[in-house]
């Protein structure tokens, strides 16, 4: 699992999931789904750190992500379909800490 950098919860960042090195040469992804799941700590709604949609520009996809609580980890799983055929997924944690 790849560690972001840590996020106030003020802040409104874009988390890309690159799944370049995943895929054929040329091959390009379709964002499928972004979920978010708590690591550590306790937020009783963590799919509201999403902010809107995931887009794809050839093998990567970028959510944008706001809010979270302070001293709580995220899991942020994405899932694309590659034009090569191949479903993928790849996971990432963030931190939220208060600056």
């Amino acid at each position: 699992m790849k560690l972001l950098p840590q996020k106030d919860p003020t802040e409104i960042v874009p988390v890309t999931f690159d799944f370049a090195p995943d895929i054929a040469s040329g091959a390009t992804v379709t964002p499928v789904s972004v979920t978010v799941t708590v690591i550590n700590g306790s937020d009783s709604n963590p799919g509201d750190v999403l902010q809107g949609a995931a887009s794809a520009t050839g093998a990567k996809v970028v959510q944008w992500i706001k809010a979270g609580q302070a001293g709580v980890s995220y899991a942020m799983r994405c899932v694309a379909t590659a034009t090569d055929g191949q479903t993928l997924v790849l996971t990432s944690r963030l931190d939220v800490v208060a600056a």
